[in-house]
């Protein structure tokens, strides 16, 4: 008797679930079971880019995958029972493994909510919104090269006066070709303004065009500072620089909670790459250490003798994948085009005959060696056929756009490739436009701007 009781005892021990009903244990395990199945499919779906990050099939995806991993946990408690102690010990450890990393990475996600919420910083920020992306991106750092100027609203020009009825004041739009890696005096915008100056100064009490460029921004971006900082002003124009190399990317939308379906978009997994990429530090030729040089060295008149920024290999990965904006038929590059094309309708509506869109090139577009290297390069990378890729695919699928509506634009693609027969247009593995091409796209800029107003006169 005394035996059976003792059976009866552990059986009861091993197989909680079935004497204990489904207490506070099983369901934390069962949701443990249910959130990293859900995570798994999604997670290695956008690993291996068979769906974007913001794919709404992501979150069937997610539910699929919790239904199938609390299908298996029930299925193994009915077999081993639910504390799963008949179980063998390989299963019991990894059973223990997950139910302790599905905590850590819950408690992990809720304190870096709180810490990015208390105290944003480069690392601690919302990149599922606009406005959280555009404080960290909207800072007085030094430059690749130099370090630049900046306003007290962060942006790289002197203070901002509110246009006036006798005013000519064009907003600019842009990405880091509107901060610069040459110093503020030999800054396309800068520039332009001096030449917009000398073409409408006597017409009006003041001409200034007001540089909005925040690095890394994006078309999603550019909307939002124009609701929010330009909308109200009276801009006579407003200057939109798209760098097809990267403003045509694929920005995502997937919202605070509905990013959590994958691995990547949770916290302690971003916030963990973010960190590694600024302790590994940029690949490049120059070490940090040397720090920012000085206003006038010999190559802004020379390009000649300029020194290269990023190593080689790292200069050919970054224009590998930008290069991808120029592989036709492309179901990822279609809906970027779709998605990009979007944004600027929408600008487009607002601004209508105000709006003059500046077309920035990739520097394959303009540098023949290096459209040879990184078509090959991409081809090979991304397993993209070479047939695909159409160097000036962007300008002409733009230009399309816009003749249909109207839209004034500025292609600033000809007249850099006609420059960069005489000289460099732009830095030596930086991607952006030394002093040559930012004077070529001043004067571009300001030619335009003066027959925009031109026309608004008429």
């Amino acid at each position: 008797m005394a035996r059976l009781r003792l059976e009866e005892g552990d059986s009861t021990g091993s197989g909680g679930g079935a004497a204990d009903g489904f207490g506070k244990r099983e369901l934390a395990r069962c949701l443990a079971y249910a959130l990293a199945g859900g995570l798994l499919p999604g997670s290695l779906a956008t690993a291996f880019g068979l769906l974007a990050p913001d794919d709404e099939r992501l979150v069937p995806l997610f539910g699929a995958g919790a239904v199938l991993a609390t299908s298996a946990l029930l299925a193994g408690q009915a077999l081993f029972g639910s504390s799963l102690r008949r179980s063998p010990r390989w299963l019991a450890t990894l059973d223990l493994i997950l139910l302790n990393a599905v905590l850590a990475l819950a408690l992990g996600e809720a304190g870096l909510r709180l810490l990015q919420r208390l105290a944003p910083s480069q690392l601690l920020w919302d990149e599922s919104s606009v406005a959280s992306t555009l404080v960290d991106r909207r800072h007085c750092a030094p430059g690749l090269w130099f370090p630049y100027r900046c306003n007290s609203r962060g942006y790289p020009d002197e203070e901002f006066v509110t246009p006036g009825p006798r005013d000519h004041a064009v907003a600019l739009l842009a990405d880091s070709f509107g901060v610069g890696s040459v110093p503020w005096d030999h800054l396309f915008a800068t520039l332009a303004e001096r030449e917009l100056r000398e073409r409408l100064g006597a017409k009006y009490e003041r001409v200034a065009i007001d540089n909005h460029a925040v690095i890394g921004i994006d078309l999603r971006g550019y909307r939002h500072l124009f609701e929010r900082e330009i909308r109200e002003h009276a801009y006579r124009q407003v200057a939109l620089c798209l760098f097809v190399g990267n403003d045509l990317e694929r920005f995502t939308d997937e919202g605070p909670w509905r990013r959590l379906v994958r691995i990547q978009g949770w916290l302690p997994i971003e916030v963990t790459r973010r960190l590694w990429l600024t302790l590994r530090g940029v690949e490049r030729e120059r070490s940090p250490a040397a720090g920012t040089l000085p206003e006038a060295p010999a190559f802004l008149s020379d390009p000649a003798l300029e020194p290269p920024y990023f190593t080689k290999p790292a200069f050919l990965r970054i224009e590998a994948q930008r290069a991808l904006v120029a592989a036709e038929g492309l179901p990822y590059s279609e809906a970027q085009y779709r998605d990009a094309l979007l944004e600027l309708d929408a600008l487009h509506g607002a601004l209508g005959q105000r709006l003059l869109l500046v077309l920035i090139p990739d520097e394959f577009q303009v540098n023949d060696a290096l459209w040879r290297e990184a078509r090959e390069a991409s081809s090979r990378i991304f397993d993209v056929p070479a047939s695909a890729y159409q160097r000036y695919l962007p300008q002409r699928r733009i230009l399309r756009w816009a003749e249909q509506r109207g839209v004034r634009v500025l292609d600033l693609l000809p007249p850099l490739r006609e420059a960069e027969l005489r000289a460099r247009t732009y830095h030596l593995r930086d991607t952006h436009w030394n002093a040559h091409g930012n004077r070529v796209a001043a004067r571009e800029l300001a030619r335009a701007l003066a027959e925009g107003e031109a026309g608004a006169a008429q």
